[in-house]
C-alpha cells in the first residue's frame, strides 16, 4: 500500500508522502525492523512514557536523555513522539492523572528536539475537571461525585480542550521550526531543570517544579548576549556560557531565544468550555497588515492592526 501511494503521489503531484505507524509488541528481528523502518516512522511511546513520568515527579533526568527506546536504531528522524497518547490517558492509563501543565512540559521536550516528529494529544477533559490536588494523590474514578461531573462527554468531531493553543506549547512549536537543522544538545540541571540548546542561539527550558529562577552553564553551547523568553517575553542573559533569568511562565517552561519578527498578537484561550449569549475575543496580525474574521458563518470582514 505504502509503495503504491508514493509512486502515485510522486507521479501525479510531485511530492513524497510522511507516513509514520505504530508497531506493536515486539518485532525480535532486525531485518524486519529495517524494513518498517525503510518505510515509515515508528510511534515511540517508552521515550514519551519516561519523559511525561519523570517530570510527574518533579524530576528532568529521563528527559534529558537525548536516545530513543523504540526499534529506530539511533534514526531520530525515524521517530514519532508524544507527551502523552489517547491509550496513556482515556481509561485509566498511566497519564490519567497527570495535570496539563505536566502535559506541556513533556511537550516542550518532545517539540524541541531536532530529528524526532511530535504528537500532541486534545484531552476530551482539562485535568481541573477529572483531579483535585495532587496530581499524584486524588483518583476521580474512586469519587462518585467526580464520575457524575464527567457525564459530558466529547462528541466526534468536537474539540474538547484548548491546551494546544497556550502560549508555551505555540512558542515550542515556532522554536521548533526556527531552528529546523540546527543542532541540539540535552542536560539538565539539579534534575530540577531541562535544556535543550539548538545552534548556538536558542534553548528551551523547563523546570519540573514550575516557576524558579535558573543560573545554569550550558557548556559553552550557546553564544554570549541577551535573550527573550517568547512565552512571557522576560528577558535571560548567556555569559561565558552561563544562562541566567527567571522562568515565570505558570507551566515552568521558557523558550529563550531571539526572533526577527514583529511582535505576535495572540489569542489567549479559556482554559475552560463556555456556553454564553456572546464572548469578546481580540484579534490581532502576525507577519501581515491586515486579514479578515467571518463570525458565525457570515461574510469575510478586513481589518488592519486589533480589533475586539
Amino acid at each position: 500500500v505504502l509503495d503504491g501511494t508514493t509512486a502515485y503521489a510522486k507521479s501525479t503531484k510531485g511530492i513524497t508522502p510522511y507516513y509514520y505507524g505504530e508497531v506493536l509488541n515486539r518485532i525480535d528481528d532486525t531485518n524486519a525492523e529495517k524494513y518498517y523502518l525503510s518505510k515509515m516512522s515508528v510511534t515511540d511511546n517508552a521515550t514519551g512514557d519516561n519523559i511525561r513520568n519523570t517530570l510527574k515527579y518533579n524530576g528532568v533526568g529521563s528527559a534529558a536523555n537525548s536516545g530513543y527506546c523504540g526499534y529506530v536504531h539511533g534514526q531520530g528522524n525515524k521517530v514519532v513522539l508524544w507527551a502523552e497518547s489517547h491509550d496513556t490517558y482515556m481509561g485509566g492509563g498511566s497519564s490519567y492523572d497527570v495535570n496539563d501543565a505536566t502535559i506541556n512540559k513533556a511537550w516542550a521536550v518532545v517539540a524541541s528536539r531536532k530529528d524526532s516528529t511530535g504528537l500532541y494529544f486534545a484531552r476530551p477533559y482539562y485535568s481541573y475537571e477529572r483531579l483535585n490536588g495532587d496530581q499524584n494523590g486524588y483518583d476521580a474514578r474512586k469519587d462518585p461525585a467526580a464520575m457524575v461531573k464527567e457525564m459530558r462527554h466529547t462528541q466526534m468531531g468536537e474539540v474538547g480542550t484548548l491546551t494546544w493553543m497556550d502560549p508555551s506549547v505555540a512558542e515550542v512549536n515556532r522554536f521548533r521550526n526556527h531552528f529546523i537543522g540546527q543542532s541540539e544538545s540535552l542536560g539538565s540541571h539539579n534534575d530540577k531543570v531541562f535544556y535543550n540548546v539548538r545552534g548556538n542561539s536558542g534553548v528551551v527550558l523547563v523546570s519540573s517544579t514550575g516557576p524558579c529562577d535558573v543560573s545554569i552553564s550550558l557548556g559553552g553551547k550557546m553564544k554570549d548576549g541577551t535573550y527573550t523568553d517568547q512565552v512571557t517575553g522576560n528577558k535571560f542573559t548567556v555569559s561565558g556560557g552561563t544562562i541566567k533569568g527567571s522562568i515565570k511562565s505558570a507551566d515552568g517552561i521558557a523558550v529563550v531565544y531571539n526572533t526577527t519578527t514583529v511582535p505576535r498578537n495572540t489569542i489567549e484561550a479559556p482554559r475552560e468550555n463556555f456556553a454564553y449569549e456572546s464572548i469578546d475575543i481580540e484579534i490581532g496580525l502576525n507577519n501581515a497588515t491586515s486579514g479578515t474574521y467571518s463570525l458565525n458563518g457570515g461574510a469575510a470582514t478586513t481589518y488592519t492592526g486589533t480589533k475586539k
